[in-house]
């Protein structure tokens, strides 16, 4: 959402909230629980391993 928000959107945001506070998305591996940014990921063609 927040992407498409920024770049694609002609509406204004829209913005999540849990009860009285805004949340935001964030990436954590469902693996191993680690918080994951554009540093920590590698792109590899479908079906192959990462190195």
């Amino acid at each position: 959402m927040q992407w498409g928000d920024r770049w694609v959107a002609d509406t204004p945001p829209v913005e999540l909230y849990h009860h009285d506070h805004r949340i935001t998305a964030s990436w954590v591996c469902d693996t191993c629980g680690e918080p994951v940014n554009e540093t920590r990921v590698e792109s590899v063609v479908a079906g192959a391993h990462p190195t």
